[in-house]
């Protein structure tokens, strides 16, 4: 008997129904194996995945725009989906056109993916699911902590690497160290653009790869690829040049070592599956036996009490989650308000071209006390430590946006001055035109009065009038500062609301980030130290309930098979 019949066989002896389901349940289902591409921006990955396609579906840019995980897989027509997850883990599916394909995959979001299936396609079987993730040293901090997470959860990950780098970067040597050996082992290394590159040239490149990555993993498993070739191949159908570019050896390893690796992992993840259920079938054993002395009284009022302690339970997790829901609420507000403070003072220091740095660590830390107090009144909740990330995700985020603007606002005021000083101090040309073009008006209106004046005076006229003009632009002059004022006043009017109304969108966003390891860990709480535990519980006193009639006579006899199973699962071999 092997050890899944054993388990099997001694649930059912005992009546242990959520052992033996859980079981059947697996016994059916078949696990999908993913197969992941990861690479940083510029590395080919994209367009790698549409050579072996054979058909552009992928999207690419010319910057680091993949926000989001995107998984493909065989179908029966060609559908894409984006799955948005919600905190409790439901799905919420909504069918997209290839055309809003690219719109979609640039929107940030870590509970979000994106679906496609694909018909007719030679590369995939019903069971294997390409996964394209987003650039490992993306510009956006938030891509590479999506494909950070994403790498332990995969099968076999291909780690796509642009020749053109010469030798391992220190952003892929850092992400490959920090996983085991375990993970390492299931990783390929392709190099792309090698048509850009002489074989001299890309044999030199692949030996210094290979002695990078020694020290790091062990013989590791390197491909050379061209995409270029392969999609001109299949565009051309030359078969020849497709098989020269390198992508059929990795087309190979997914159609078919792939499938027998999945076998294995199959295994692998069934062994795993049966251990977690022989312990918990000892564990209800052990209580089984416990239980045996009791009379028909005391299970009655044992299960009465659990029923209690779970509905107690509940009561205290839905009133939990909500005090949760209200603390975040209010510190959210209190976040805004925090950045509708600071917005003065940031809008004072962009308009003298000032440094903000300050200030918004000031906000960021604020925002992070407001959270500390909120959640120390909460039980059983870990209070999140303020990631020091965040504070130059704001900072960049609003250098970016705004700078710009308040710069060539700058600029443009400070060339005023200069046009017209200079032309009063006799210059010409650019000066002269930007100070014509300036006051326009007035030197329409001094035209007009010299056409007045007496003709036989032409000449001290057109002296008078070089000097009445100098004098009443030293006059503007002397009101230019209204430019700089009226520039001042209007970035103040114009920008206010803009900035103040992104910096609560990051104090919220801030929330939401503290929030989301919150719920997380709180979740895991709850499953591990109650919900679970009594469930357990429960079940092996239903199987108890089954032995009460029994005679004392037959308790001896009950406990030494129990006992007898145990140590049959004991040494079992897992």
């Amino acid at each position: 008997m092997n050890t899944k019949d054993t388990i099997l066989s001694i649930s059912d002896k005992y009546e242990l129904k959520n052992i033996t389901e859980k079981i059947n349940k697996f016994k059916a289902t078949e696990e999908n194996v993913n197969v992941a591409f990861l690479g940083e921006f510029s590395s080919g990955k994209t367009s790698l995945i549409n050579a072996l396609l054979k058909k552009k579906f992928l999207p690419m840019f010319d910057k680091p725009t993949t926000a989001v995980i995107t998984e493909i897989k065989s179908g029966d027509k060609n559908k894409f989906e984006v799955v948005a997850t919600d905190i409790d883990g439901s799905e919420n599916r909504r069918e997209i056109s290839v055309s809003n394909l690219a719109e979609e995959v640039q929107k940030d979001s870590n509970n979000n993916r994106i679906e496609i299936e694909i018909k007719n396609t030679e590369l995939l079987d019903e069971k294997t699911v390409l996964i394209d993730t987003p650039g490992v040293a993306s510009i956006n901090d938030t891509h590479s902590d999506v494909t950070y997470g994403y790498l332990p959860t995969v099968d076999v990950a291909f780690v796509v690497v642009n020749v053109n780098m010469g030798s391992i970067s220190k952003g892929l040597e850092q992400f490959i160290n920090q996983y085991p050996d375990d993970i390492k082992s299931k990783i390929y290394f392709v190099l792309t653009h090698v048509d850009t590159k002489s074989e001299a040239q890309v044999e030199k490149l692949e030996n210094e790869f290979k002695t990078a990555l020694s020290p790091i993993i062990a013989n590791p498993k390197i491909f050379k690829v061209s995409s270029k070739k392969a999609i001109e191949g299949n565009t051309n159908n030359n078969t020849e040049l497709y098989q020269r570019s390198g992508v059929a050896e990795i087309a190979n390893v997914i159609s078919n070592e792939i499938p027998q690796y999945k076998l294995e992992v199959q295994r692998k993840k069934e062994n795993e599956f049966l251990k977690q259920c022989n312990k918990d079938l000892l564990v209800q054993l052990e209580t089984i036996k416990d239980g045996l002395s009791y009379n028909s009284e005391e299970y009655d009022q044992e299960i009465k009490t659990i029923s209690a302690e779970l509905e107690k339970l509940q009561r205290a997790e839905k009133s939990l989650k909500q005090e949760l829901q209200n603390t975040k609420n209010d510190i959210t507000l209190n976040a805004r308000r925090i950045a509708a403070n600071i917005t003065p003072e940031i809008l004072s220091l962009m308009t003298q071209n000032g440094d903000i740095s300050e200030s918004i660590v000031k906000m960021v830390d604020g925002i992070q006390r407001q959270i500390e107090l909120g959640l120390d009144s909460l039980e059983k909740v870990e209070n999140p430590t303020l990631d020091e990330q965040i504070k130059n995700s704001v900072l960049q985020s609003i250098e970016q946006e705004f700078r710009g603007t308040f710069e060539t606002a700058n600029s443009i005021s400070g060339i005023a001055n200069m046009a017209l000083t200079a032309y009063i101090g006799g210059g010409t040309g650019v000066a002269g035109n930007l100070l014509e073009m300036g006051i326009g008006k007035l030197l329409n209106d001094t035209a007009e009065t010299s056409k007045s004046t007496s003709t036989t005076k032409s000449t001290n006229t057109n002296t008078a009038k070089g000097s009445s003009f100098k004098s009443m632009a030293g006059s503007f002059i002397n009101q230019l500062n209204i430019i700089g004022r009226g520039k001042d006043f209007l970035l103040e009017k114009t920008m206010s609301d803009k900035i103040n109304f992104s910096l609560q969108n990051k104090a919220s966003e801030q929330v939401n980030i503290a929030f989301n390891y919150v719920e997380k860990s709180l979740s895991k709480v709850l499953d591990s130290e109650y919900l679970q535990p009594i469930n357990e519980k429960q079940e092996a006193l239903k199987a108890i309930r089954g032995q009460r009639n029994n005679s004392f006579d037959q308790i001896d006899a009950s406990k030494q098979a129990i006992k007898n199973d145990i140590q049959q699962l004991q040494v079992l071999s897992l």
